[in-house]
C-alpha cells in the first residue's frame, strides 16, 4: 500500500469513530457517510466492503500501533517472552485509552459479550 492509500484508509476509519461518537450511533448508510465527509463513495469500497469491516480494521490498527510502538523500544527484542507479553498489554492498553470514548461507545453497544468479542477477531 502507498502512502496515499494508507492515508485513504486511516482517514475512513477515523471519519467512522468520528461519526460513531457525534451521533452516539453507527453510521448506517455508506453513501450519507461519504458524503458527511467528502469520500468517494468508490474509494470507500476499494478499502471495506461494510462498516463491519471498517469496525475490525480500527481494532487492528490499535494493535498495529501498539506493535509498532514496541519494536521502536531498542531492548524489547532482547526481553524475556514474559517481559514482551507484559509490555504489549501495558502498550495495547494505552492505546485503547488514547481512544477511549470510541472503546468505551463499542463496549456499551452490544448485549452480549460475545457479540464483542468478534470484532477483535
Amino acid at each position: 500500500m502507498n502512502q496515499k492509500e494508507i492515508k485513504e484508509k486511516l482517514f475512513i476509519q477515523s471519519s467512522f469513530m468520528d461519526s460513531t461518537l457525534l451521533k452516539e450511533k453507527y453510521p448506517i448508510s455508506v453513501y450519507n457517510f461519504c458524503k458527511n465527509y467528502d469520500i468517494d463513495e468508490k474509494t470507500f469500497y476499494k478499502y471495506f466492503g461494510s462498516f463491519n469491516a471498517v469496525k475490525k480494521t480500527i481494532w487492528q490498527s490499535f494493535y498495529d500501533n501498539a506493535i509498532s510502538l514496541l519494536k521502536k523500544e531498542k531492548d524489547f527484542g532482547n526481553s524475556t517472552p514474559k517481559e514482551k507479553l507484559l509490555s504489549f498489554y501495558y502498550t495495547f492498553f494505552e492505546v485503547l485509552l488514547l481512544n477511549r470514548s470510541y472503546i468505551l461507545f463499542v463496549l456499551s453497544k452490544e448485549e452480549k459479550i460475545l457479540n464483542k468479542m468478534s470484532d477483535l477477531k
